[in-house]
């Protein structure tokens, strides 16, 4: 069922930025606002913040070790997806769920599923999560053993990006990682 109490929208909404935000600044507090999100969707229904709360769990728990059981719920939070009626937050849920999803699902797949994030993100406007797709997206070609100029020449195109953006902290951390991979090639 759909949740039609005004408050507990708000309160959800809340959630929602206070989980993106805890994730970077005090991580050990995800797993209270992530129960909290979770609580909230059963007892008064779902919302569209609804699958964050289920794939941030999932992740938790594959985290803890059980990836089976944290794959289950992520994938719970993509069928959900689908079935709230909203695509806002599907960019991050595609790409949390994303990093699980790796542990059961062949790599090169993996980089399918952030392609998708990322066009889930930029169809609902959210640049930051567009943003860590294509971050995720970019790290993964090499872990998947792409040929190391292509992922170098990848890495150069989404900095131009990131750079238009002004996402300043992937750009950094897209540069780090691009000057490991030129190291690597010689």
């Amino acid at each position: 069922r759909r949740m039609t109490d005004p408050n507990m929208i708000i309160a959800m909404k809340f959630l929602r930025l206070l989980e993106v935000g805890m994730t970077q600044i005090v991580p050990k507090s995800v797993p209270y606002v992530t129960q909290r999100i979770i609580q909230l969707s059963l007892l008064y229904g779902m919302r569209p913040v609804s699958p964050i709360g289920f794939v941030y769990f999932g992740s938790y728990i594959a985290k803890l070790g059980d990836i089976n059981r944290g794959y289950q719920y992520v994938q719970l939070a993509l069928s959900l997806l689908g079935t709230v009626g909203s695509r806002e937050n599907a960019g991050e849920v595609i790409c949390v769920g994303t990093q699980v999803r790796t542990y059961l699902e062949p790599l090169q797949a993996a980089l399918e599923h952030h392609n998708e994030g990322y066009a889930a993100a930029m169809t609902s406007g959210d640049i930051s999560q567009a943003t860590m797709n294509t971050f995720c997206l970019d790290f993964l070609r090499f872990c998947a053993g792409v040929n190391l100029h292509i992922v170098r020449d990848k890495y150069a195109e989404s900095q131009r990006t990131m750079e238009e953006r002004k996402q300043v902290l992937f750009t950094i951390y897209s540069e780090q990682n691009q000057r490991s991979i030129s190291k690597l090639i010689g």
